[in-house]
Parts: C-alpha cells; sequence; structure tokens
C-alpha cells in the first residue's frame, strides 16, 4: 500500500506541475510562506477525510463478506484519490484564496 501511495504521489505531482508550468509559464516557488502552509494543512484534512471514508468502505466491504481482493482494491483506489484531492484542493485554495 505504501509503494502504490508513493507512486500515486509520485505522477500525480508530475502531472500537475506539467500542466502548471503549461497554463502559467511560471516556475514553482522554492520557498513556502505562511499561506502556503495554510493552503497545505487544508489539503491535508481532506486528504484524510476521503481516506477515512474509502477505509470504511473497505471495512464494510469486509463486514459484507466481499472477496478480500474488494478490499485491497478499495484501500488503493481511497488512497490514490485521496492524493489526487489533496492535490486538487490545492489548486483549489491557491486560485481562489484561503
Amino acid at each position: 500500500m505504501i509503494l502504490v501511495s508513493i507512486v500515486a504521489n509520485i505522477v500525480i505531482t508530475i502531472v500537475f506541475i506539467i500542466i502548471y508550468r503549461i497554463t502559467t509559464n511560471e516556475e514553482e516557488p522554492a520557498f513556502a510562506d505562511e499561506l502556503d502552509k495554510l493552503i497545505e494543512l487544508k489539503a491535508i484534512k481532506i486528504s484524510h477525510y476521503v481516506f477515512l471514508l474509502g477505509f470504511l468502505l473497505a471495512m464494510s466491504s469486509l463486514a459484507m463478506d466481499m472477496p478480500l481482493s474488494v478490499t485491497f482494491i478499495l484501500l488503493i483506489f481511497s488512497g490514490f484519490l485521496a492524493q489526487l484531492g489533496n492535490i486538487v484542493t490545492q489548486l483549489y485554495h491557491y486560485r481562489k484564496g484561503v
């Protein structure tokens, strides 16, 4: 699970950096101020909620006697959605403000 999460995080980050550079023609800043940290905290909170929902769905699939593979697929998918939600939330807050 950790390996899949790391790979998903790297792939999503690379894709969004490419999209950001194409749309704005700017490089990412190398420093983080208080606004960056606040936005990151809000994005992490959303990410944790998404993963928690996926985890609960995975555990409920076990309670409903579904195959074990369904549980693992739900966990992997929820980890991917959590990372995606993290990045989308950061982009939204950078565009709209906090």
